[in-house]
């Protein structure tokens, strides 16, 4: 569910393949906090280098949470959100995906196994 939010959070804006240092090595001091932001977002595609940081104007997720998406059948990427300042530059947000790749192989198996 996505709402209207007029917040004023900073979070980082960059992408690995265009900025060096935003990558899971992020490199805080080469990047400048976007301000005014709803929440902050992380990315990163599986099974690469491919990472993403951003500012939101719109609230998507309450809290921190980490969501799988699928991008095309062979690719899924991880999606953290986050709603405190500059929370997108750490990987405590990521603290969770080991857990939650664990859990939705665990899943998989059960359902497919």
């Amino acid at each position: 569910m996505m709402r209207r939010f007029s917040g004023a959070l900073l979070c980082y804006d960059c992408t690995s393949t265009v900025h060096p240092g935003c990558n899971d090595e992020f490199e805080k001091g080469r990047f400048s906090p976007i301000n005014n932001c709803a929440q902050c977002l992380k990315s990163k595609v599986e099974g690469t280098d491919h990472v993403e940081r951003h500012c939101s104007p719109v609230k998507i997720e309450d809290g921190s949470k980490c969501t799988q998406m699928k991008l095309s059948d062979k690719t899924t990427a991880m999606a953290c959100f986050c709603d405190k300042d500059l929370c997108n530059g750490s990987d405590a947000i990521f603290a969770g995906i080991v857990l939650t790749a664990f859990v939705l192989c665990l899943e998989t198996m059960f359902v497919y196994g």
